[in-house]
């Protein structure tokens, strides 16, 4: 009875806002599928520099909970975890990795000795826009005490060197 309650509470709140009644799954066009070129072109500069695979989507244990990278390598002892961020000049959310940042310095890793971070940024903005994109992800990374590094890309220059 109290479920039956709660049911019509809630559809006459529904109707009151107009709102559809019933839930629905999400469709695949209001998700996002797979990775932009951009992603691909900047996994695959990577690739090069580390000379090995990089793992995407990778959830790494940590505390009682876990961490998630777009893409992850190890080196010797130390978990190296990939962030990438597209920029369209129009800046990009640095909350969110200031987040990642503040959750690195503080989790402990049972595989591993320390968190690195790699803060990616494929940009197809302005160009002048880029060395402010790049010195606020310095100051960042300064800032938290984490080690990690910053790769800034040119979207059209990584398309090109990988025929995308």
């Amino acid at each position: 009875m109290l479920q039956e309650w709660k049911q019509r509470a809630e559809d006459s709140a529904a109707q009151a806002l107009l709102a559809d009644l019933r839930y629905r799954p999400i469709a695949p066009t209001e998700v996002r599928l797979e990775r932009s070129a951009a992603e691909i072109a900047a996994f695959k500069e990577l690739e090069k520099e580390f000379g090995c695979h990089v793992e995407k989507e990778v959830q790494v244990p940590a505390g009682q909970g876990w961490l998630r990278f777009q893409g992850a390598v190890v080196r010797g002892e130390d978990l190296v975890g990939i962030d990438i961020r597209e920029h369209h000049g129009r800046g990009i959310a640095y909350f969110q990795i200031e987040h990642l940042l503040d959750l690195c310095a503080k989790l402990k890793f049972p595989r591993f000795q320390k968190c690195v971070v790699y803060l990616v940024v494929v940009s197809d903005g302005p160009v002048d826009a880029d060395s402010a994109v790049k010195t606020k992800l310095e100051h960042l990374l300064s800032a938290s005490g984490v080690e990690g590094y910053v790769r800034m890309f040119r979207s059209n220059e990584l398309r090109a060197r990988f025929s995308l």
